[in-house]
């Protein structure tokens, strides 16, 4: 029985690879660049940004990428320490998710 859901995984992989692989390269490393930036990798970074070069990716795109990534970061930590607040009973921070008052959205 578990070899039949370890299998239908598998199949689920493959098939992520392949919707994966359909991605276009500029794109693939956008997203590897703002995952870079989100996990404070400078290495990874510094590595993606010499690839992004390579496909004519220019700054103003890559430092878009950057500002996704350190506003969805930044949401992501506000909502940490407003749940470390609840825990221990101090009131909640008056910030907003990644830094969009009116909304609390990244977008």
């Amino acid at each position: 029985m578990r070899r039949h859901g370890a299998e239908n995984r598998k199949g689920h992989v493959e098939n992520r690879k392949k919707e994966i692989i359909a991605m276009d390269r500029k794109t693939e490393i956008m997203v590897s660049l703002g995952v870079a930036v989100g996990a404070n990798c400078i290495p990874c970074f510094d590595h993606l940004y010499a690839r992004a070069r390579e496909v004519e990716l220019d700054d103003e795109d890559i430092r878009a990428v950057a500002d996704i990534a350190f506003k969805v970061k930044n949401g992501a930590v506000m909502f940490m320490k407003n749940a470390v607040n609840e825990v221990v009973d101090m009131p909640a921070a008056d910030e907003a998710a990644c830094s969009c008052p009116a909304t609390g959205t990244c977008n």
